[in-house]
């Protein structure tokens, strides 16, 4: 049996801002995240992120933007994470 951990995005793996972060560039990875994230790996660990993206919903960006923000975490930490949900 795998053992897991489900992740929030906004909050946990990226600083909240006070609005939708969808660009990038916008995405501030918290101080240590990434190295949290490593250890829990190699403990065993799949790491699987849960976000709930409404802004897709409202039109107010896309699909890709989610999943650019995604590649620029993945790439901050080693691309550790197993699969990202929103």
């Amino acid at each position: 049996m795998n053992k897991c951990i489900f992740l929030d995005r906004d909050g946990v793996l990226n600083e909240e801002i006070g609005t939708y972060v969808y660009n990038p560039d916008d995405l501030i990875i918290p101080e240590g995240m990434p190295e949290a994230l490593q250890k829990l790996k190699k403990a065993g660990y799949l790491l699987v992120v849960v976000t709930n993206q409404a802004g897709i919903a409202m039109g107010k960006y896309t699909r890709k933007h989610v999943l650019a923000c995604h590649q620029k975490i993945q790439e901050a930490c080693g691309h550790v994470l197993d699969a990202l949900y929103y």
